[in-house]
């Protein structure tokens, strides 16, 4: 997936939107799968929950008109982990004090790194 959305151009190309959709198509087919034989186990062994709507609508509906690359942003997941992490530790008389300190604080560190 990653490797057919960051080779190509701001408009995929018919194989790289093929490919794009055989990846998406893949890893929720196996995915499936996995969740699948988890349950049938007792086990389950996957604590990460991906948008899987989300890829569904990136392979029919934005894909062939934009490579997701150039339209996808993950800052809005980003931020609120951060704020989801910040508010367990803080009161929350100065919550939104702390929020605003520590996202300023990860932005410069950031804006530093780059």
């Amino acid at each position: 997936y990653y490797r057919v959305i960051s080779a190509g151009q701001r408009y995929l190309s018919e194989e790289q939107l093929g490919q794009l959709q055989f990846c998406i198509s893949t890893f929720l087919t196996c995915w499936n799968a996995l969740n699948r034989e988890s349950q049938e186990k007792g086990v389950l062994n996957y604590h990460a929950v991906p948008k899987h709507h989300f890829m569904e609508h990136i392979s029919d509906t934005v894909a062939p008109q934009v490579n997701p690359a150039h339209t996808s942003c993950y800052a809005d997941e980003d931020i609120v982990g951060h704020t989801a992490k910040v508010s367990r530790k803080g009161h929350r008389f100065g919550l939104a004090k702390a929020l605003l300190q520590r996202w300023r604080a990860l932005l410069a560190t950031r804006w530093q790194g780059s």
